[in-house]
């Protein structure tokens, strides 16, 4: 299977970075703390709180820092979309119609577009 190239969502772009560091703030932890704890670094959860380059994390790396935080349940939920991507196991519907359907162990979830505006 290719490789998808993930797309930044404009929204998770403004709303991603305050909301990680609320929730690292919350967990008592530092930068570097987080990003040594999930297997990145310090200078990378910095980036992300930042909004520099990469910009948005991929989604293996959000399931890492999500793991790592604690984050279960609706909050897991809620961190995956504020960081623009599917949260995994989900089925996004929008009224009546099912727009995105994931497998627990689908590591490749596409990032999802306008799912603030569009719901």
């Amino acid at each position: 299977m290719a490789r998808r190239t993930p797309q930044q969502n404009p929204q998770a772009l403004k709303t991603f970075p305050p909301y990680l560091k609320r929730i690292r703030r919350e967990a008592g932890l530092t930068q570097e703390q987080l990003g040594v704890k999930s297997g990145m670094t310090g200078s990378a959860v910095a980036n992300f709180e930042r909004k520099r380059k990469p910009g948005l994390p991929a989604w293996a790396s959000v399931h890492k820092l999500a793991d790592t935080l604690g984050l279960k349940g609706p909050a897991r939920g809620v961190f995956f979309l504020a960081a623009g991507h599917s949260p995994p196991g989900c089925t996004v519907t929008v009224g009546d119609d099912v727009v995105l359907d994931f497998d627990e162990d689908d590591e490749e979830a596409p990032i999802i577009h306008g799912l603030l505006s569009a719901a």
